[in-house]
């Protein structure tokens, strides 16, 4: 039996940790015809007792991690990121969520960080059998940026999971906002907090909204926040709550009791949030931009993210046009349709066959 190993070290994280965790838990749901095993913390990975565990501690981007891959012996490993082990000499899935690092590089203060993702993305499209990608916008990036083949590369976008993200009922909608102390209505912001996502476009565009909202609520991490936005002091005066992670049970429950979810983001391979709030019948102010577009048709405000005027004014839709707010969730089931996380198993499965000649 051919064997397949994924580095699961992200699986706590945000955007890929939910990619990992999702892809998992339909791998145990499809049985596949190979061995799978999964590289990682084991105190992490203790909940996916039904596949084999290989210890690996070594931290992300580290030499450590370079140093430990070569003893991997497998027939395929599934690369979550684009850190790729550049002397393992096995087969190799990689997964690219988006080249943010060099195509928006001013984002991104620290030189050495965006010389190294330049590095190992031209490595990861050079040295990985398969590369799979999550949005058409990823892909066209992906060839406008990087040199390689274009049949190495697939469209496999990620999904929503139905079973849990849903509207949810009103006593779970108290329960979490007595948890995190929320006052009246909100709006949330879910993501992390590096500067290309625009949480600073976030808070100003509330700041316009006195008297409109009473809270925001931003979940991601949030470490280093003082130095990196402006006027903390005077958001933190306006109700603005930072939640840094918070249980994957409870999420459904925050976006249900959202007015609105805000994501102008500047740059992104996929944004996952908008569809998962749609999906607990909370619609979302977004970037007018073609991440967006594709993943949201129509079902959303679309706003520029540079204007936080202009974020401003696309809440202010949500929150006082119902006929707006119903016609985007009108789009709800068509939209999400499109986005499975069993098909995403399945097609990710099938590339592992392709990559490994199965």
């Amino acid at each position: 039996m051919k064997r397949v190993a994924i580095d699961c070290r992200l699986i706590d994280g945000g955007g890929i940790g939910r990619y990992l965790r999702a892809l998992i838990d339909q791998y145990r749901k499809l049985a596949p015809p190979f061995a799978l095993y999964l590289l990682g913390h084991p105190e992490q990975l203790k909940q996916f007792s039904f596949t084999a565990i290989i210890p690996f501690k070594c931290p992300i981007y580290s030499l450590s991690e370079q140093l430990f891959f070569p003893s991997v012996k497998v027939d395929l490993l599934h690369c979550p990121h684009y850190n790729i082990p550049l002397f393992y000499r096995g087969k190799i899935v990689t997964t690219i969520h988006d080249v943010a690092h060099i195509a928006v590089p001013h984002f991104f203060a620290h030189k050495l960080a965006r010389i190294y993702a330049k590095f190992m993305l031209k490595r990861a499209v050079r040295k990985s059998a398969k590369i799979i990608t999550v949005s058409n916008f990823s892909l066209d990036e992906l060839h406008k940026f990087l040199d390689f083949s274009p049949e190495k590369a697939v469209v496999i976008y990620n999904g929503v999971d139905s079973s849990m993200f849903y509207r949810r009922s009103e006593s779970e909608i108290n329960d979490v906002r007595a948890r995190l102390g929320i006052k009246g209505k909100y709006a949330l912001y879910v993501g992390n907090m590096k500067p290309h996502k625009n949480v600073q476009g976030v808070i100003e565009a509330f700041r316009l909204l006195k008297g409109e909202l009473d809270t925001l609520v931003l979940v991601g991490k949030s470490k280093g926040l003082r130095s990196r936005f402006k006027g903390l002091e005077r958001v933190q005066e306006a109700n603005i709550i930072f939640v840094e992670t918070i249980p994957d049970e409870l999420l459904p429950a925050l976006y249900s009791g959202a007015e609105l979810l805000l994501f102008p983001s500047f740059y992104e391979g996929f944004g996952l949030p908008p569809l998962e709030a749609l999906a607990c019948g909370t619609p979302s102010v977004v970037s007018d931009l073609p991440f967006a577009r594709e993943t949201l048709c129509d079902a959303a405000i679309f706003v520029d993210p540079s204007c936080p005027e202009k974020i401003a004014e696309g809440a202010l839709k949500l929150l006082h046009d119902e006929n707006i707010r119903r016609k985007i969730l009108r789009r709800k089931e068509e939209i999400l349709s499109r986005f499975s996380w069993e098909t995403t198993a399945k097609k990710t499965l099938r590339i592992y066959e392709e990559a490994i000649g199965y």
